[in-house]
């Protein structure tokens, strides 16, 4: 589980008439692990990457899901590619984030940030081992 919200179910009980009074739920802390949840965005229905090489040191690198297709001839020219991919995915992050009511704006921006940061080092992570693995 990448994110989570605990919540307590609260009841009144009054031990003469033994009625019960709903209080409502009352919200606990929020707990959201960005380096699962980056993982689970980068999955394979979300994110596929493939290399296959062209030419003597020149690779074509393709994204399916995104559509992006580049020739390459380094791991810096995949980074490249892929990390036009980061914008889409902090705009949906950060849209699912403004939804929920219990982070104020400070940490609405900080997870954005923590966010972004985990998604390009994952990237770069998924990069070199493309690279690493090509042929």
């Amino acid at each position: 589980m990448n994110a989570y919200q605990t919540y307590w179910m609260r009841y009144s009980v009054n031990e003469l008439t033994y009625e019960v009074i709903d209080l409502g739920e009352q919200s606990g802390p929020c707990s959201v692990d960005i380096a699962e949840l980056v993982e689970k965005h980068l999955d394979y229905e979300s994110f596929s990457l493939s290399i296959e090489p062209i030419d003597d040191g020149c690779y074509l690198i393709q994204e399916y899901v995104y559509n992006l297709k580049r020739e390459i001839t380094s791991v810096d020219g995949i980074c490249d590619c892929i990390f036009e991919i980061i914008p889409g995915f902090v705009d949906y992050f950060r849209m699912l984030i403004d939804l929920q009511d219990y982070f104020d704006q400070i940490e609405k921006d900080n997870l954005i940030s923590d966010y972004q940061l985990q998604l390009r080092n994952q990237l770069i992570e998924k990069a070199n081992r493309l690279w690493e693995d090509r042929e």
